[in-house]
């Protein structure tokens, strides 16, 4: 029998969005009778757009999109996630004169898309910080994670929002991390994956096989160390075993 062929995407290379490419990179996918093309589409609203229109079947993609797209009456389902923190930390970069949260005021926030889960984090931190959007920081959308990372790196911008492979990019430029949703204890799920309710409908044997192989993934990736890391060098742009192992402790 030939496997059902399925399209994942997910918004940005990092730990707890790598389900998708960890499941098919083992075997896993291919256990369950699965094959799968699997897609990186920068921003999360894009992401959910692409799925909203059946140019992908299941995304990775930020909670707040996935969310903000139900409640305006998109058939988006959300089926799990891999972690309850989210990724996202607050950088700044090496000239920078900031040193504490509170420091922001007047400066200009980088962001991947307005609506991301970047940008809510950069929200519910500032509100933390009794700062408010457009009023005491500006935030500025730049199109996806990369894109903040290189703007810090060159210089023109000062801080940006940043998760998984961007942060860990734009450290090795010299930013600092002021702070992360972890630490501020701002829990939200994180590696959210999500359909639509039409797909369920229509090949709810798939769907379910799909969970089982993250499941798995999830399970490889906590007990598996080595082929873990041996993974995310491979999908996350040759990462070196260092690099890899300190995301992986994270």
């Amino acid at each position: 029998m030939a496997a059902d062929k399925l399209r994942l995407a997910y918004v940005s290379p990092s730990v707890t969005l790598s389900l998708p490419w960890v499941a098919k990179e083992t075997g896993i996918l291919a256990k369950y009778d699965l094959a799968a093309e699997v897609l990186l589409i920068t921003g999360s609203p894009r992401l959910v757009q692409s799925l909203i229109a059946g140019d992908v079947d299941v995304v990775f993609a930020g909670v707040t999109a996935l969310i903000r797209a139900r409640s305006r009456g998109a058939e988006v389902a959300i089926l799990g996630a891999s972690a309850n923190l989210s990724s996202q930390k607050l950088m700044v970069s090496r000239s920078s004169k900031i040193r504490h949260l509170e420091d922001v005021k007047g400066a200009i926030i980088g962001v991947s898309q307005y609506g991301s889960e970047a940008d809510t984090f950069a929200r519910n931190a500032l509100a933390k910080a009794g700062l408010k959007p457009d009023k005491d920081v500006a935030i500025l959308q730049l199109g996806g994670h990369p894109q903040v990372a290189a703007a810090m790196a060159a210089g023109k911008l000062e801080a940006g929002v940043l998760g998984g492979l961007a942060a860990l990019t734009a450290e090795k430029s010299g930013a600092r991390l002021i702070t992360s949703a972890v630490e501020l204890k701002l829990l939200s799920p994180s590696g959210t994956f999500a359909t639509t309710r039409g797909l369920i409908q229509r090949k709810r044997r798939v769907v379910e096989r799909l969970m089982r192989s993250f499941v798995e993934a999830i399970h490889f990736l906590k007990t598996n160390r080595s082929g873990a890391i041996a993974a995310m060098q491979k999908y996350m742009g040759g990462l070196s075993a260092e690099e890899a192992t300190d995301l992986y402790q994270e």
